[in-house]
């Protein structure tokens, strides 16, 4: 709980005394979140429209061995 509160003071601290700092990192951590959200947004409907096997259990087939393995 501590840290939690030692956390928002020194945001509060950056903010108040660094204001550039303190939006810099804010519009930094917008651009990432707004990313992730684009990423997990297309992700689903990209897997879906190329033919997912949905959610059934698909066990790909057995890659060949290498011809120098396939002899022993």
């Amino acid at each position: 709980m501590f840290k939690a509160i030692g956390f928002v003071i020194g945001l509060i601290a950056i903010r108040v005394l660094m204001p550039d700092v303190f939006h810099a990192f804010e519009s930094s951590l917008v651009s990432f979140f707004s990313l992730t959200q684009e990423v997990f947004a297309i992700a689903p409907n990209a897997v879906t429209q190329t033919g997912s096997v949905g959610l059934t259990n698909y066990i790909p087939p057995m890659a060949p061995l290498p011809s120098t393995l396939s002899s022993y």
